[in-house]
């Protein structure tokens, strides 16, 4: 399942990306970040000693108490006692079961757990004026605070992604060229560049990928039987890309700069594509797809790591506070540059730090459309295990009845595996 990408994701960006980054450190705050989180930071008095506990992976501890210190500049008329200890994303969800009492107000969590975490009554949600306002201005895309909520209720608030994205070749495509799917396949690559056989390499054999055309096509899951409704223009998009000779139905990441032009792939290849492409390494958010001569987005996977504050704090006005203060641009900015992990904040691109890693802007820009997995169906591996069948017949579906016929034994044995499992 390739969720598991995400939960590497933060220690591995800095390695891995294409951008040289500055691990320095940034100035004071901006007046902006100071009135997204509180519009009366001067006069507000509290007599009290405001405690917080915060957990963090050891790897950001500098950094969360580097944001500590900013966000206490804040409120100078608040005494704050922040107890900073180091837990891992991977074992929040065990502490907060083992020790619920003595766990974090603040959190990062993976969206893996995010489900359970809810059930269980751990998350505290962010439904009241002050944080819904502070939400709205902070600079995330609704696609992807939607991968913080449910039942349509924010409970967290995603500050990294795991998704992909397109790098290209330059050398090949214009910026105009990679707008859609539509205007890549016109250009001859092999007349520009002669090695190249491939317009792109769009991995639609894997179910992490492929599973996008469904969604973008406007496919839901049916939440009773756990098959897709409305599959059908997907599963003839997929059937039609199967079958083109301009595209590479494979990883890709091996072809490009070789035999492929551009690839759909995430940040974790930026530094290996960069060092092939050269002078003509690019990067761009997905392009659009044409349905019925219409272009609609391509939308990529939501899946993130997630800032959650807990359901019982006694401090949720603050812990609050601090959780939208780590999902601002400047302190995200900030985040990249010292931990090297990708902004989920479109305002961070304003930043000359950010906007000079091509990949980054690519993978920031590509959130605002995105689709989240049903975590009920994806679990289980109720999807995972049957989407490889599902691709080998839609490559040998040369008609719309054989596509029809390939989504339906699809369906069915979603259905059967869903309803064993629930």
């Amino acid at each position: 399942m390739k969720i598991k990408k995400l939960m590497v994701l933060p220690l591995i960006l800095a390695t891995f990306t294409s951008c040289e980054l500055n691990h320095g450190t940034s100035g004071s705050l901006s007046n902006e970040t100071t009135s997204q989180i509180e519009q009366s930071t001067t006069q507000e008095i509290d007599s009290r000693i405001v405690k917080l506990k915060v957990w963090c992976d050891e790897s950001q501890t500098n950094f969360i108490e580097e944001t500590v210190e900013k966000f206490k500049d804040i409120y100078p008329n608040v005494t704050f006692d922040f107890k900073i200890e180091c837990v891992s994303v991977y074992e929040v969800l065990l502490r907060m079961e083992s020790f619920f009492d003595s766990s974090a107000d603040v959190f990062h969590f993976p969206v893996s757990d995010f489900t359970q975490l809810y059930k269980q009554g751990f998350l505290h949600d962010f439904n009241d004026y002050r944080s819904k306002k502070t939400l709205n201005s902070l600079g995330i895309s609704s696609a992807c605070l939607s991968g913080g909520q449910i039942y349509g209720i924010q409970y967290a608030i995603p500050y990294t992604s795991n998704t992909y994205f397109m790098y290209y070749d330059s050398n090949v495509y214009t910026k105009e060229d990679v707008k859609s799917v539509e205007s890549m396949l016109k250009v001859n690559v092999s007349e520009k560049i002669s090695s190249y056989k491939y317009n792109a390499a769009f991995n639609f054999a894997d179910g992490w990928i492929g599973q996008s055309i469904l969604y973008s096509s406007g496919a839901t899951i049916n939440k009773t039987t756990g098959s897709f409704d409305n599959a059908e223009q997907g599963a003839s998009y997929l059937a039609k890309c199967a079958h083109n000779e301009k595209l590479l139905m494979a990883g890709g990441t091996t072809n490009i700069g070789v035999d492929a032009a551009a690839v759909v792939t995430g940040l974790w290849e930026a530094a290996e594509i960069k060092s092939k492409l050269g002078e003509g390494y690019a990067c761009a958010p997905l392009p659009t797809l044409n349905f019925k001569d219409e272009e609609v987005p391509w939308k990529a996977s939501g899946e993130y790591e997630m800032i959650g504050v807990k359901s019982h704090t006694q401090e949720f006005v603050y812990a609050s506070r601090f959780a939208l203060f780590l999902s601002s641009a400047e302190i995200q900015r900030d985040r990249f540059i010292r931990c090297g992990i990708a902004p989920t904040n479109e305002k961070t691109l304003e930043y000359p730090e950010v906007a000079s890693c091509k990949e980054i802007v690519a993978q920031t820009q590509t959130l605002a459309n995105t689709f989240n997995q049903p975590s009920t169906l994806y679990s289980k591996n109720v999807y995972w295990g049957f989407y490889p069948s599902f691709w080998s017949d839609l490559e040998v579906a040369d008609t719309d009845e054989k596509v029809s016929i390939a989504l339906q034994s699809f369906n069915n044995h979603l259905q059967q595996i869903f309803s064993s499992n629930i």
